[in-house]
């Protein structure tokens, strides 16, 4: 005779969502509740913690950001998936789609960002102040400024490579870059992967001479 099962002795559920006791009953499409199964079983959640983060993500998306981010985000997708479609390549796997990839970045948010004259605001004045006393004009520019905000994003992103994200406790925030690594890859061990293969071939043909 088959053992009773005591009351809350379930599977432990696979997943970083502890406590759940509401419910939420709704239909879904087939096509859906395929996709939510593969995209469980890619990420080794249960499918009921998939759906979660789902939404929770999808939520803290729109509470947390401005329209015209989301939009811009949405933007820039459709722009990656035209130019991969013009070059038949796939932007971080080929170097002529990434850079054409860069330019129509460029190009996309050149068009929508305000004109005019460029004022340095005072939030990044007193920041190049602080930092370096002897800050120059190129650390107020426009470029810097960019640079300096995309290397930090970069930094985070890259800090999740090699380690075991499975047993990490990480807040939402964290949660986010490592989720950003594990979609892109490492842009890092892109740039020492090309170089490595520039410095075979520079040493074949010196070999050949």
């Amino acid at each position: 005779m088959a053992k009773k099962r005591a009351p809350g002795a379930g599977r432990k559920p696979r997943g970083e969502f502890k406590g759940k006791s509401a419910t939420l009953t709704t239909r879904i499409t087939p096509e859906t509740r395929a996709a939510m199964e593969r995209a469980a079983q890619k990420s080794g959640r249960s499918i009921s913690q998939e759906v979660e983060r789902r939404l929770i993500d999808s939520v803290r998306n729109e509470r947390n950001r401005r329209s015209d981010v989301r939009a811009l985000a949405e933007a820039i997708a459709i722009v990656a998936e035209k130019v991969e479609i013009a070059t038949g390549k796939n932007w971080r796997q080929d170097a002529f789609t990434g850079e054409a990839l860069r330019h129509a970045l460029e190009a996309l948010v050149r068009h929508f960002a305000a004109h005019g004259t460029r004022v340095i605001p005072p939030k990044v004045e007193e920041a190049a102040t602080r930092m370096l006393p002897e800050a120059t004009e190129r650390d107020r520019s426009p470029s810097r400024v960019g640079e300096m905000e995309a290397f930090k994003v970069i930094t985070m992103i890259e800090h999740f490579g090699g380690r075991d994200t499975h047993t990490m406790v990480m807040s939402e925030e964290l949660y986010r870059y490592m989720r950003i690594l594990r979609d892109l890859g490492s842009g890092a061990e892109r740039t020492q992967a090309a170089l490595q293969e520039a410095q075979a071939a520079l040493q074949e043909k010196e070999r050949r001479r």
